[in-house]
């Protein structure tokens, strides 16, 4: 009986030695896991500030689209304007012009005729 007790002893150290060994190559794969999370846990938190930096970043973007779009819009106002004004502008020069050639000739008529006087 004493043999089958050194025999289960010796059986038991073995297995022991094995527990104790797997033990230790599961606390050091454990370890490494935790590592592994703690920094996707950190990417996780430092992509949500990303996005939500950028998400900040979109909104001023659009304000500021919504903003250059009324630039654009007063801008095309102000050209049809302009482009309105000039026409007209074109339309007085013309006609002014012609209102010009008219006193020229008017001019020259009455020269002539104090030139003809006696």
């Amino acid at each position: 009986m004493r043999a089958d007790l050194q025999k289960n002893v010796a059986a038991a150290t073995v297995v022991l030695k094995q527990l104790q060994r797997d033990s230790s190559r599961a606390h050091r794969a454990d370890a490494s896991l935790r590592r592994d999370v703690n920094t996707a846990k950190n990417g996780v938190l430092r992509n949500g500030a990303r996005i939500s930096a950028n998400k900040e970043t979109i909104a001023n973007l659009q304000a500021s689209i919504v903003h250059v779009e009324a630039n654009v819009a007063n801008l095309k106002t102000t050209v049809a304007s302009l482009n309105t004004t000039v026409k007209t502008l074109s339309t007085s020069s013309t006609s002014q012009a012609q209102q010009q050639r008219l006193l020229t000739r008017r001019l020259n008529a009455q020269q002539k005729t104090v030139n003809a006087l006696p």
